[in-house]
């Protein structure tokens, strides 16, 4: 008994901070009670080398801008007109660089896993890697459903499996 659930992409900025999305399966019911051991979700948190070039190209402003006032060079090209810092310079004549805003990440790429049987919460993991981890036992239902919420970039893959040897078989429930 198969079944192929994909998230293909959850969308965002790769220079701002994904937000917290929730995305809950369908209810799965099964003849018999049933308990899940073992889940594996594949997911990526994307490509954060926009978000970095950005957080460098301000920093190189900032620093550019140290120099200058360092140096008391203030003013106008090329002369003492109004350079220095303790001198007067013309209204918006200095030479510093406008400093972009920061650049917005908050740096909590997550994904929270959340499995529910018969309706009652059984389980909530916090991920931050995709390998196999074990889900409780002491319960078995007939029904069953699990949630994902997170700020990761893209979910490939959720399987789900009555034992470890099914998801490292590729005999889990939900694989896709």
């Amino acid at each position: 008994m198969g079944f192929i659930n994909n998230i293909f992409e959850w969308e965002g900025d790769q220079t701002q901070a994904f937000g917290n999305l929730l995305w809950r399966s369908k209810e799965y019911l099964y003849p018999k009670k049933i308990r899940f051991a073992a889940c594996r979700i594949i997911f990526n948190t994307g490509d954060l080398e926009a978000y970095w070039a950005l957080v460098e190209e301000r920093q190189a402003i900032i620093d550019r801008n140290a120099d200058k006032l360092a140096t008391g060079q203030l003013g106008t090209i090329g002369g003492l007109e109004g350079g220095y810092i303790h001198a007067q310079y013309p209204i918006a004549g200095d030479n510093l660089e406008d400093v972009p805003a920061e650049p917005v990440y908050a740096g909590d790429l997550e994904l929270t896993f959340r499995l529910y049987t018969d309706d009652v919460l059984r389980h909530t993991k916090q991920l931050y890697n995709t390998q196999i981890f074990k889900l409780p036992s002491g319960y078995r239902g007939r029904r069953h459903y699990f949630e994902l919420e997170g700020n990761v970039e893209r979910i490939k893959r959720i399987d789900l499996a009555t034992s470890v040897w099914e998801l490292k078989n590729d005999q889990g429930e939900f694989g896709g």
